[in-house]
């Protein structure tokens, strides 16, 4: 077994302390500061995440400057930093090892928050329960749960962010199962969506089933956006954009079923989440706004979470949580 940096030892530190070991390194890419001065950022995870820096005056720095090393085990050593409450490690020397030759498990480094399986079982039930027999029959030709080849195999390890709320492995399950055990309360205990229905949607299982399924693809583009957490070559066109593409391709299966109002409003709720970013991606109709209330809802909340569970401010050690069964059991 190599010499593994733990998030422990970190956590012991004092700011100019030195660290030494392995950790599972995320990313590390060049970028510019204020001033003008290049440098290295990237991300470790060792049961946590913490950022590192790589100055340019540190004599390592010109080998690495336009080399991306990415998702792999490296052996670091550099120096403590504290800023707003939170440590970061400036580096000295970064090297990439084979996990093989050093002993490590790298899932024994990796921040895993979540239980793909049983994240996957516990959507998969939401689906059965609450979806209508079109519904669930329009899920499973877009996701294909059973084809190690669908969407469904990507969607359920890719991360919800690069930086935000889930920024992890199977990330973007969680956050999507959460917004729908959100939903569910309005539907549930607050009765708000219970009764709903619009003159283009008379059926009221219809509009249940328009909300839940856009509840579950109104993130489907970060699939086609991200890879392990990190944003592709030609992620430009956002998520939301993205997300569009499999709406498109299920388009004569949607309006046979449900109609074309149905469609549109399925559509308005991938561009609208977010309600904002440019005139065209506003949240248009009540099903978009519903979704994107849902969906800041419920990023603000883990978002909450993470911090709590990374501050070493004074007086924030009671509220680490526990992720499984915090959220499982809502």
């Amino acid at each position: 077994m190599g010499n593994i940096l733990t998030k422990e030892m970190i956590e012991q530190t004092n700011e100019n302390d030195i660290v030494e070991g392995y950790v599972y390194l995320r990313y590390l890419q060049k970028a510019v500061s204020a001033k003008n001065v290049p440098y290295l950022m990237g991300e470790i995870e060792t049961k946590e995440k913490f950022s590192i820096i790589m100055w340019s005056k540190c004599p390592q720095y010109p080998s690495l400057e336009n080399n991306k090393l990415l998702n792999c085990l490296v052996n670091i050593n550099g120096v403590i930093s504290m800023y707003g409450g939170k440590k970061s490690i400036h580096l000295n020397n970064i090297t990439e090892v084979d996990p093989k030759v050093v002993g490590v498990n790298v899932d024994d480094l990796k921040c895993l928050r979540y239980n793909k399986d049983l994240y996957s079982k516990c959507l998969l039930n939401e689906v059965n329960q609450n979806l209508s027999k079109k519904g669930i029959e329009l899920f499973n030709n877009i996701f294909e749960p059973n084809n190690t080849n669908g969407l469904w195999t990507r969607f359920i390890t890719e991360y919800a962010a690069k930086n935000y709320h889930d920024n992890c492995e199977c990330g973007l399950l969680a956050h999507t199962y959460k917004c729908v055990r959100l939903l569910k309360y309005l539907f549930g205990p607050y009765k708000y969506l219970t009764n709903l229905q619009t003159t283009e949607i008379p059926n009221k299982e219809d509009i249940k089933d328009l909300l839940y399924l856009g509840v579950i693809l109104h993130d489907i583009g970060k699939v086609f956006e991200m890879k392990e957490g990190l944003y592709v070559p030609d992620s430009f066109n956002s998520h939301r954009i993205l997300g569009l593409n499999v709406i498109f391709d299920h388009k004569d299966e949607i309006i046979k079923n449900y109609n074309e109002h149905w469609y549109q409003a399925l559509i308005s709720i991938i561009v609208g989440h977010h309600n904002g970013e440019g005139e065209s991606e506003r949240a248009r109709t009540l099903y978009a706004y519903i979704v994107h209330k849902i969906d800041d809802m419920e990023a603000t909340f883990t978002g909450i979470g993470q911090i709590l569970e990374t501050s070493t401010l004074d007086g924030v050690e009671g509220a680490r949580i526990t992720w499984e069964d915090s959220i499982l059991s809502l």
